[in-house]
């Protein structure tokens, strides 16, 4: 079942609307799973059903895919609290709105491309969620290099999260997947920054920055 999900949201004080996908056999599913799939900047959160094969995702879980700007899902100034929206609000909705699934009885994942990557990277730490895995695919982690890319973004923050930081000060449950350019320095440390925290982290340097690759990565996902 496909739904584009619509309403007010209080956090963002607008409309807002994301596409929820729901296994046909959602009921016979060994495990209950959701997948907050985040998208990069510069897409927005409809053509992602388009651009990238989720068959493999379908086959395991429920999809959600939120709509996030070019925010990389942190909370900015002028209302656009992005992070506290995925946190606190949609999961809230999505467990009114589809109460037959007993969606907080779901295991929660997040998958990122982009600067959702970040976005996962990051809301994995966020004490209102409780998350299980959580996989980055060419995530824009280093923040301070991309807010040259996006000056809104800078111009914007109310602070300036170090990934760095949090993967050596926070404790998280989540296993880690980061999908990586081999010459990233920048994601190999932060891989053993993870590892050094006990937290069960790989890299992966195999694959290039293609949607050709990125579907590749989508179809070996498992939950």
């Amino acid at each position: 079942m496909y739904a584009n999900y619509f309403f007010y949201s209080t956090t963002l004080g607008r409309d807002v609307s994301q596409d929820i996908f729901i296994p046909e056999n959602v009921e016979d599913l060994e495990q209950k799973n959701i997948v907050y799939l985040l998208h990069d900047s510069g897409k927005i959160y409809s053509q992602i059903a388009r651009d990238y094969q989720l068959d493999n995702l379908l086959s395991q879980a429920v999809v959600v895919i939120p709509e996030g700007g070019s925010s990389f899902f942190l909370d900015l100034k002028y209302d656009k609290k992005y992070e506290s929206f995925l946190s606190d609000e949609l999961p809230k909705q999505l467990e009114s709105a589809f109460l037959p699934l007993g969606l907080k009885d779901y295991t929660v994942h997040l998958v990122g491309i982009g600067s959702g990557g970040f976005g996962a990277l990051n809301l994995m730490f966020n004490p209102k969620l409780t998350i299980t895995s959580t996989t980055s695919i060419f995530g824009k982690h280093d923040l301070e290099a991309n807010l040259k890319t996006y000056p809104k973004l800078r111009n914007g923050l109310i602070e300036k999260p170090d990934l760095l930081e949090k993967m050596t000060d926070r404790q998280t449950a989540a296993s880690v997947s980061l999908f990586s350019d081999e010459e990233n320095k920048y994601d190999q440390h932060l891989t053993e920054q993870l590892v050094q925290n006990k937290v069960s982290a790989t890299i992966h340097t195999e694959y290039q920055n293609t949607t050709q690759d990125i579907n590749r990565i989508l179809k070996q996902l498992q939950f």
